[in-house]
């Protein structure tokens, strides 16, 4: 995964900020590593689900809504109207849009994260990207991933291909940035075969550095 960890190649292939890439992927790939789901083709399909649902941003359903509009929308749906038990509206937060009530009472339960009453930590980066990974296992994306059916992933989450073009071009350059990496790293380690060593580690190489004072 060399490649993924490149976060300015990565920003450039999702056509995203360098920033929001290097805030949010290392959490998208310790949330995937935490239900141990992570190898490259599951990060990439998380960093374009990412890219493309709210470009590594955790966002609220229809946030660019004013406020007013936004109360008369959430009210026209089953799921944005106030609880009459909470009185949260649970619209769809975060990465991949978590939605209903019962989906924020089962999330926050596996979490450890309180979203049926706090519905509004579905925004929090580190949330937003454990909500996505649990995502990801249940509906089986990863799997998808795995064989290369980038269609079934995007329908997975989407639950249809809306903005398929800008998902499978994403995902084309990661995929492209990721073997490129591998393959940069075959000559290598035959090189080092070759002359029958290896890689000397930080401690061999300070062994014959000058000892150093600290200053006081």
């Amino acid at each position: 995964m060399s490649g993924l960890r490149d976060y300015k190649a990565v920003a450039k292939a999702c056509n995203s900020s360098e920033v929001r890439v290097r805030a949010v992927a290392p959490l998208l790939y310790d949330a995937l590593n935490e239900l141990g789901i992570l190898d490259s083709k599951s990060a990439i399909a998380a960093l374009a689900t990412a890219a493309v649902e709210c470009d590594f941003k955790p966002v609220v359903e229809s946030f660019w809504l004013p406020a007013a509009a936004w109360e008369r929308w959430a009210d026209t749906t089953r799921y944005g109207r106030e609880d009459p038990e909470t009185g949260k509206r649970y619209v769809g937060r975060g990465f991949v849009q978590l939605t209903w009530r019962g989906n924020y009472e089962k999330y926050g339960c596996v979490l450890g994260v309180d979203l049926l009453n706090h519905p509004e930590r579905a925004l929090e980066p580190r949330t937003a990207a454990r909500v996505l990974a649990l995502y990801f296992r249940e509906r089986k994306v990863r799997e998808a991933a795995d064989a290369g059916d980038w269609r079934a992933v995007r329908k997975r989450v989407n639950g249809g291909l809306n903005g398929w073009p800008a998902f499978k071009r994403c995902v084309d350059q990661l995929l492209v940035l990721e073997r490129g990496a591998a393959a940069g790293a075959r000559p290598r380690q035959r090189s080092l075969r070759r002359r029958g060593g290896k890689r000397r580690g930080p401690v061999e190489r300070e062994r014959g550095a000058a000892p150093t004072r600290a200053s006081g």
